[in-house]
Parts: structure tokens; sequence; C-alpha cells
């Protein structure tokens, strides 16, 4: 009965800039792969493992009408940051903007949202 989590990213391309927005959040992960992830976690090259299955599992507050909490995700460990969140099959409002990329605009609103 034991819920797993990890901290990690979920990445949006922001349009003309080389770096993508990143909202911090929360998955739950199934055991096998919350065990998998903290065992490689320091390990160089954790990169290199398949991504897999998360959940959110936070509300990302005053950024969308609908909850992200629930929402189906992909996750990718990386070396030297935190993992990414990558959304899969969610039609959320998040995973077109993730996909598509969003407006430097819309980037400031984030910020203003989340860190305000």
């Amino acid at each position: 009965g034991r819920r797993l989590f990890v901290r990690g990213l979920i990445p949006l391309p922001v349009h003309g800039l080389d770096e993508p927005y990143c909202i911090g959040a929360w998955a739950e992960l199934a055991e096998h792969d919350w065990r998998m992830a903290r065992q490689v976690w320091d390990q160089p090259g954790n990169d290199r493992i398949p991504e897999f299955p998360g959940v959110i599992a936070n509300h990302l507050p005053r950024t969308y009408d609908i909850s992200t909490q629930g929402l189906a995700v992909q996750v990718q460990l990386h070396d030297d940051m935190r993992p990414t969140f990558r959304l899969v099959d969610t039609a959320h409002p998040l995973e077109a903007e993730q996909r598509d990329g969003i407006t430097p605009h819309r980037a400031l609103h984030f910020t203003r949202l989340i860190d305000g």
C-alpha cells in the first residue's frame, strides 16, 4: 500500500529559444520502476535507460482549468539533471503545449503563475 514518487521536470519547448521552459512536478511510479531509478540515480549513463511509465501526482496550480493530477507520463532519467516527464495519450492542453511548444509570452505567464 506504499506510494512512491520522483520529482522531475515537464519540459515545454519555447518557440525561438534553444532551452525549454520546465515545470517541476511529482510523478508516482510503480515500485519496480522506483527501485530501478533509485539504483541507477547517480550512475553515469543512466540517461540510456529506456523511458518508463509514471503518473503526474499533483495538480499544477493556476495553470489549467483541467487538473494535471493523474496524467500519464513517460519518465526519462538524466545524468546531470532531474528526470523529465513526457506526457502521453492524455488529450490535456499541457500535452499539446509540450508537443507543439509555447510562445515566450506563455513561458512568462507560467513563470508568474508558478513562481509568483
